[in-house]
């Protein structure tokens, strides 16, 4: 499984809520230079990606199975706890 984060440099949500997810995923023990099981998408540099992803608003964070199927998507801002639940998905 994968955490999938689409985001922009832009868009102040997904600046606010990227290092969240980025500190959950560490105490996880998951970097960022783990592109297996975590990924930072910025939709204006990898306009391809997201479009194929579906994404229409930010932020949206996503688990993906090993496949590249969508298991489940949240978009939106989420608060510290529900960051937390969503990315403890990934090492189920």
């Amino acid at each position: 499984m994968k955490l999938v984060y689409f985001g922009a440099e832009w868009c102040p949500t997904c600046k606010s809520m990227y290092p969240v997810v980025g500190a959950e995923m560490m105490r996880l023990g998951i970097t960022v230079d783990m592109v297996d099981k975590f990924e930072y998408v910025d939709v204006d540099l990898q306009q391809d990606r997201a479009v194929y992803n579906n994404i229409c608003n930010l932020p949206c964070v996503q688990i993906e199975d090993d496949d590249g199927n969508v298991i489940e998507r949240h978009v939106g801002m989420m608060n510290r706890s529900d960051i937390k639940k969503f990315c403890g998905k990934v090492l189920i």
